[in-house]
């Protein structure tokens, strides 16, 4: 039986994180990773590789260069004796192992209605999905896009710059559970200038009979289009912990704050880990790659005798529509009040640069705090330029417990050519407006 200091079942963006982690830490340790399929993918720049923009190259790499050092095992992982620091493969190898990281990820979730396994029906989630997508999308004049979250309108603005005929079927508003109704509108006025028809209603079915010609609507409506995109989520793989004996939550693989499960020395990271939500502490998974890398690194540590403590996930989103960025971090405000807060909001309007200086883009900051402590519990911003710093800052100051009164001192460089004017700042005028009025 073939024996191993680290099993890391998985070999996506958390399973990497770990890997990387413990072979710096401890480069002695054996480390084998097991994945079902051959090459890691770069999942973030899929869509730039569908519309032509980056090559094959650029997304998918090979194991024995993302993974040098470690054991490569193509399989996947079904069950074993956690007692005994055992695991069992599909292919009916049986593994000993000191520590085991469950990084198993996740797959798409399409809704099972009738026609979803007609031809023309796609969801995108690795490689091979992508590429079968950008086949189809040479071919077509027209594609249905199903989803309201950023990798749908990711999509409908690729499709878009390709050529094609764009519909973007969402159930209620896009981004609906990042950004609140205001700035959700401003999306969708984004996407309608640029030639995307966005249509309201699920469906109840794949338009079609041997190939999928659009969906009809619980409208009666039918969308047409040449072939179908899903991007209506993701659900955790947990049957692999679940077969070992972890606990399995309401959402994925319970995980205490150093990402071990129930089991010793069984961890699990990445988007099948449940971990607690920062603010509220509900049960979450989070599905960002940056979420995942970051939830490898603590696995990492602590699989090397270190004491690191998860802080918690939160919902955080950086895109582009056509011409418009969005970011937000956070609780949005209808997500505030449905976990008990009183929710206080302002929003302000400003440049990038001084208004003295030409040019200059608009940016649109939207701010959520507590009535009752003050705190920041979210922060949502649109404009005509990058917004990552900001949603950045805005994680920080979340993570801390900012306020309030904290943030009416907050206070960072400036510079007229780079900068808005120092008498305002997209965190300390919010904070100022709502602390005055408290203060009234």
């Amino acid at each position: 039986m073939r024996k191993v200091d680290v099993l890391i079942a998985g070999g996506g963006d958390s399973g990497l994180a770990v890997f990387r982690v413990v072979k710096t830490l401890r480069p002695d340790w054996e480390v084998a990773i097991v994945k079902p399929e051959k090459g890691f993918t770069f999942k973030c720049p899929l869509r730039y590789y569908i519309s032509g923009e980056i090559g094959e190259s650029n997304v998918l790499h090979d194991d024995e260069h993302m993974f040098h050092g470690a054991t490569l095992i193509y399989a996947k992982l079904v069950g074993g004796d956690p007692k005994g620091k055992i695991a069992e493969l599909d292919n009916g190898e049986k593994i000993r192992y000191e520590k085991l990281v469950l990084a198993t990820g996740s797959k798409p979730h399409i809704p099972n209605i009738p026609g979803v396994d007609l031809k023309g029906v796609h969801a995108l989630r690795y490689f091979p999905s992508a590429k079968a997508i950008a086949e189809e999308a040479k071919q077509a004049s027209s594609v249905v896009v199903v989803g309201a979250g950023y990798i749908a309108t990711d999509l409908a603005d690729c499709f878009k710059k390709m050529g094609l005929e764009v519909s973007l079927v969402v159930r209620s508003r896009v981004l609906r559970t990042s950004i609140d109704s205001e700035f959700s509108t401003m999306v969708e006025e984004q996407l309608t200038q640029h030639g995307v028809k966005v249509v309201k209603g699920s469906p109840v079915k794949i338009l079609g009979a041997d190939r999928a010609e659009g969906v009809l609507l619980d409208s009666g409506a039918e969308v047409k289009g040449d072939f179908i995109v899903f991007a209506t989520g993701i659900r955790p793989v947990v049957e692999p912990a679940a077969n070992l004996g972890a606990a399995i939550g309401s959402k994925g693989v319970i995980v205490d704050d150093r990402l071990e499960t129930t089991l010793r020395d069984v961890y699990a990271v990445g988007e099948v880990a449940e971990v607690r939500h920062m603010i509220t502490g509900e049960p979450m998974t989070v599905g960002t790659a940056a979420a995942a890398m970051a939830q490898g690194d603590v696995a990492g540590f602590n699989i090397c005798g270190f004491n690191i403590k998860y802080p918690g996930g939160l919902s955080c989103l950086v895109s582009r529509i056509f011409d418009l960025y969005v970011g937000a971090a956070g609780l949005t405000e209808d997500q505030a009040r449905a976990a008990g807060f009183k929710p206080v909001v302002e929003k302000v309007e400003y440049l990038d640069h001084y208004t003295v200086y030409p040019g200059g883009r608009k940016y649109w900051a939207r701010m959520i705090y507590d009535s009752a402590s003050g705190r920041l519990l979210g922060a949502q911003f649109t404009g005509y330029g990058n917004v990552a710093d900001k949603v950045e800052a805005a994680v920080l100051a979340i993570r801390f417990g900012a306020t309030m009164a904290d943030l009416v001192t907050h206070y960072s460089a400036a510079f007229p050519a780079a900068t808005f004017n120092p008498r305002f700042n997209q965190f300390r005028e919010p904070a100022k407006k709502v602390f005055s009025e408290k203060a009234k």
